[in-house]
């Protein structure tokens, strides 16, 4: 029988690479800031707070794509034993 949900399977991706690009993202702006140095107006403390919430993020996303491949095993295993 043919699936009903054919767009969270590469929902599940999308949430994975925007995880991996999000902690990218934050490691590049991290050594950016701490290359660069501090300024009045942006001081080499915020280095932490952005990988902080790079960090953040990353495990959001990462978390969204787990949980949408989980369900998504949940329901093949499910129809299998109707």
């Amino acid at each position: 029988m043919e699936t009903e949900f054919k767009l969270l399977k590469p929902t599940t991706v999308i949430f994975k690479i925007l995880a991996w690009l999000a902690l990218i993202i934050g490691l590049i702006g991290v050594v950016g800031i701490l290359l660069k140095g501090g300024t009045p107006e942006n001081p080499r403390s915020v280095a932490v707070v952005v990988l902080f919430v790079s960090f953040l993020y990353f495990l959001i996303f990462f978390t969204v794509g787990e949980v949408l491949k989980l369900l998504l095993v949940l329901e093949e295993r499910t129809r299998k034993t109707e």
